[in-house]
């Protein structure tokens, strides 16, 4: 059981139990709508965080502990080594955007009579050396999907095998990166 000094720090919710599970209901709740309605995007899912976020603090017992706990736990390193892999994919893939890379890689596939069966694997080793340089799988498939997904289709790959290449390469290089976001997190947890 705990002693009276850690019974004391810990944070309390209105609802006992229930009232700990709200924020994280509205957090699944907000998800699954946007999700619904088609608007899954990364930046869409500020919406429900910060509903998540504003629930915790209202429901919370003491609104000032539950905000310094929220605050500790977003400046954790964990969290900034996880967002500094985001980001890197995020500007990674923004490059190749503005760069061309799409047209390029239309264009160099159509010059070697490149046909859409190969694309996939094409896409796995670039998915799979993004992902181990920026320990990201989710940041990969965000970064790639856009580009290549449509790259590969457009030759004449099979849409369902261009999707599993380029979600398979992102997992691949995160578990064999040196540094790795999920990595982190589960040795944190």
């Amino acid at each position: 059981m705990f002693t009276a000094s850690e019974k004391d720090t810990r944070i309390q919710f209105h609802g006992g139990m229930f009232g700990l599970l709200v924020p994280f209901i509205v957090l699944f709740a907000g998800i699954i709508l946007l999700s619904v309605s088609g608007q899954a995007l990364p930046m869409a899912f500020w919406a429900p965080t910060l509903a998540a976020v504003l629930v915790a603090l209202i429901m919370a017992k003491k609104p000032t502990q539950c905000a310094d706990l929220l605050i500790q736990g977003m400046s954790s390193e964990m969290v900034s080594i996880m967002l500094m892999a985001w980001f890197l994919a995020g500007i990674v893939a923004q490059l190749m955007k503005e760069t061309g890379l799409i047209e390029g890689l239309i264009w160099l596939s159509i010059n070697i009579n490149l046909s859409g069966r190969f694309f996939p694997l094409i896409a796995f080793i670039c998915g799979s050396l993004l992902s181990t340089a920026t320990g990201t799988a989710l940041g990969t498939v965000i970064a790639l999907a856009p580009i290549l997904y449509p790259v590969g289709v457009a030759l004449g790959a099979n849409p369902p095998v261009m999707a599993a290449a380029i979600v398979s390469a992102a997992y691949f290089g995160d578990n064999i990166a040196p540094v790795s976001d999920t990595t982190i997190a589960s040795a944190y947890t």
